[in-house]
């Protein structure tokens, strides 16, 4: 319901480099279907010391779901 687009991009990670959820998560991914989906190897932490560009306020907040009025 959250990701109803199967051709979005969409990243995951997990919290640092020792962490290897992300794989699973991003390979159960790829068998629903869906078609751009790209892991974050260097995790979370590496993502808030970065100069990219994240949606949210605090990285660290999940992200609310899509509504209607998103």
């Amino acid at each position: 319901k959250l990701l109803p687009n199967k051709s979005d991009n969409i990243v995951v990670y997990c919290m640092n480099t020792k962490c290897h959820a992300a794989d699973a998560v991003g390979n159960k991914l790829s068998k629903l279907g869906y078609k751009h989906v790209s892991i974050y190897r260097d995790g979370l932490m590496d993502l808030i010391t970065s100069d990219f560009s994240i949606e949210g306020s605090n990285p660290k907040d999940p992200m609310p779901p899509k509504t209607a009025s998103n």
